[in-house]
């Protein structure tokens, strides 16, 4: 078991979800996700068993295949999103789609957070949904980090929201997840009960619907709602994350100057 929980640590730890969650976590985690927050920084000792690598390939293989699946399936069902000719392909050949029906600003009950949203609401803004079970998330956050002040130089502010719909993470675990892994500089918000179901309402995620993290939506000046996406990667890319690489930060400055508004 440990070995086993070792694995998914380990699989999470490099953004992949995982679709063994009936064997490695209580049921309440939705199915390809990890608990992560409570996994100690050194799990290398898991991997004494040299059966465990075995065990990691099948599995990544097995994710993979699925997950080409799921994307292949939302590219069919979602419509892509129509750049102007003046803005170059989103980075790295990943998707960008129109929003999700439903999508808008949130208006949320919660007023300190809907006051800290609608602070940003004149710029570009990138909204990101996670929770401390999705281990993207967490690996995606430091790189977020990372592109705070690069982005908003070009006029775009990146804000994480957490929506944890499993009642995992409060607001004292979100803030100090966030000393941990080093957050200084990205804008960290908490919702929960009925503020969390407007918040994913207004990301087009309501009850019954596909609530998968993470999930980025941009906005454009004034809260209006221009594209989503998801899946993009963790970690070095030419050089810098790829939150805060010269392709990503080329497409918000192109977009930004933009006429889509």
């Amino acid at each position: 078991m440990k070995i086993a929980i070792g694995a998914g640590a380990f699989l999470a730890g490099m953004g992949v979800m995982w679709g063994l969650q009936n064997t490695l976590l209580p049921p309440q985690i939705p199915n390809g996700y990890y608990d992560l927050s409570s996994m100690p920084d050194e799990f290398e000792r898991k991997f004494e068993n040299p059966g465990t690598f075995d065990f990691i390939r099948l599995a990544y293989d097995n994710e993979m295949e699925r997950q080409k699946s799921v994307w292949f399936e939302e590219r069919e069902i979602r419509q892509l999103r129509a750049l102007p000719s003046d803005v170059p392909p989103f980075p790295n050949d990943k998707d960008l789609f129109n929003v999700l029906e439903g999508t808008d600003w949130p208006e949320l009950e919660d007023s300190a957070v809907q006051a800290a949203l609608d602070e940003a609401k004149g710029e570009w803004v990138v909204l990101n949904y996670w929770a401390s079970w999705c281990g993207p998330c967490l690996k995606e956050l430091p790189d977020m980090n990372a592109a705070v002040e690069p982005l908003q130089k070009r006029g775009v502010r990146l804000i994480a929201i957490n929506t944890d719909i499993y009642k995992r993470d409060t607001r004292e675990s979100a803030e100090a997840l966030f000393e941990k892994r080093g957050i200084d500089k990205l804008p960290g918000l908490f919702v929960d009960g009925d503020a969390m179901e407007q918040a994913l309402a207004a990301g087009g995620m309501p009850p019954g619907g596909n609530r998968e993290f993470p999930t980025n939506i941009i906005f454009a000046p004034g809260g209006k709602p221009y594209a989503y996406f998801r899946g993009i990667p963790i970690g070095e890319y030419d050089g810098a994350p790829f939150w805060a690489s010269d392709e990503m930060l080329s497409f918000f400055e192109a977009l930004v100057a933009s006429d889509v508004t």
